[in-house]
């Protein structure tokens, strides 16, 4: 799994810094990961940052801050955009993105 996170991490990193190049727009990028509802650390969020800023949070994840564990229960879908609406400093005056991530698909165990 670790060759797929890298690579997203790149792709991300690279529309970040494309973003960044339009210095004309106030682009303000955040981060939103939500996990299982079981998890030690359901939600990880960084507020709206500039490109430079951004960049340099994804750079310092670590892997568990990204992945999954085995015993898999069913991710916090509505909780995850719950901390997107209300957690994060929306500036009317910029362009927003967020990366908006789970460590997995949605699934659930019955």
């Amino acid at each position: 799994m670790k060759p797929w996170m890298e690579r997203v991490r790149e792709h991300i990193t690279q529309a970040a810094l494309k973003l960044s190049d339009l210095s004309h727009f106030d682009v303000r990028l955040a981060l939103v990961i939500y996990r299982d509802y079981d998890d030690d650390e359901q939600f990880v969020v960084h507020d709206f940052a500039d490109s430079a800023s951004f960049v340099a949070i994804l750079d310092s994840f670590s892997r568990r801050e990204l992945t999954c564990r085995r015993t898999d229960a069913p991710e916090d879908v509505l909780g995850g955009f719950h901390k997107l609406v209300t957690e994060l400093a929306w500036d009317p005056d910029a362009i927003h993105g967020c990366v908006w991530c789970c460590d997995a698909p949605g699934h659930g165990m019955v």
